[in-house]
């Protein structure tokens, strides 16, 4: 299977997590893309210009990897997802990191949001997850969310 890893990523955290998920799914025999969204981002005036928007269609499934911002999915993941063509019957995951320790602190509102955008253009999110970066298990958590989406 042909997985395409969809991540936008400031600080490369976001980025070092959907590393390990594609070394997951790698591991299991399936080849896997990583494509990162770039955009010009002005925080004072919430605009975001995407500079470099990725083609999901050419995957089988779509893995989606953003950060929290501000308690909810970062904009620019956000704009992405609004400007996507049909996915109709395509198998999505969504990934988002966080800095505080509890996924009610943005990530389970930001990845409800990944997977609403999805459906809006027929795509279907069959795994999710959401890793704390101040978490003191951060890592047992990165390695359990990528065992997860690559056992689906």
């Amino acid at each position: 299977m042909f997985i395409g890893i969809i991540v936008y990523s400031k600080t490369g955290n976001t980025l070092s997590v959907a590393n390990r998920v594609k070394q997951a799914f790698e591991a299991r025999g399936h080849t896997v893309s990583i494509d990162q969204i770039k955009a010009d981002v002005d925080e004072k005036k919430s605009k975001v210009n995407l500079t470099h928007r990725p083609d999901p269609t050419i995957y089988d499934r779509v893995v989606f990897a953003a950060p929290v911002w501000a308690f909810t999915l970062c904009p620019v993941m956000r704009e992405y997802l609004t400007v996507l063509p049909e996915l109709r019957d395509v198998n999505v995951y969504g990934i988002v990191t966080q800095h505080l320790s509890r996924p009610w602190l943005g990530g389970n509102r930001a990845v409800k949001k990944i997977r609403r955008l999805c459906a809006n253009v027929g795509a279907q999110m069959i795994g999710e997850g959401v890793i704390m970066w101040s978490h003191s298990d951060r890592e047992r958590h990165i390695e359990e969310l990528a065992e997860r989406l690559a056992s689906l």
